[in-house]
C-alpha cells in the first residue's frame, strides 16, 4: 500500500517537474521570438539557434546538479546513519535523475527550438 503511494507521488512529482521544465523553455523561446527571427535572417542556421538554447538550460542543469548532488548526498548519510543495518551510499542515485532530466530537457529543447525555427522569420519580425 505504501508502496503505491509512493509510486504514484513520485509519477505526479516527475510530471510536474516535466510540465514546468516545458513551460520553462516554452517562455523562454517566446519572449525571444525575435531575436531567433533576426538570427534566421541574419543566416543563422537552425542547428546554431538549437545550440544557444542548449547551452543555456544544460548549464542551469549542470550548476543545480552540482549543487544538489551533495547536500542530497548528505542529509540521506545522515538518514542512514540511523539505521543499524544500513546500506552505502553511491553516487549512481544522484547522477541518474539529473542525466535523465538533462536528457528530457535536451528532447523539449530540441522540439520546441525546431518548431519555432522552421517557421517563416518574416511573419515574426512582422508581427512583433
Amino acid at each position: 500500500q505504501l508502496k503505491k503511494a509512493a509510486y504514484t507521488a513520485t509519477t505526479l512529482a516527475l510530471i510536474i517537474v516535466l510540465l514546468g521544465v516545458l513551460g520553462l523553455i516554452s517562455l523562454s523561446i517566446q519572449k525571444r521570438v525575435k531575436e531567433i527571427s533576426i538570427r534566421k535572417v541574419l543566416g543563422a542556421s537552425v542547428r546554431h539557434i538549437t545550440l544557444l538554447f542548449i547551452k543555456e538550460f544544460l548549464l542551469v542543469i549542470l550548476i543545480a546538479g552540482i549543487i544538489a548532488c551533495p547536500i542530497a548526498y548528505f542529509i540521506m548519510q545522515g538518514w542512514l546513519n540511523n539505521y543499524a543495518y544500513r546500506i552505502n551510499m553511491s553516487i549512481q542515485p544522484f547522477v541518474w535523475p539529473v542525466t535523465a532530466l538533462a536528457i528530457v530537457t535536451l528532447l523539449l529543447i530540441i522540439l520546441q527550438t525546431l518548431k519555432e525555427a522552421m517557421a517563416n522569420p518574416i511573419n515574426n519580425l512582422k508581427n512583433e
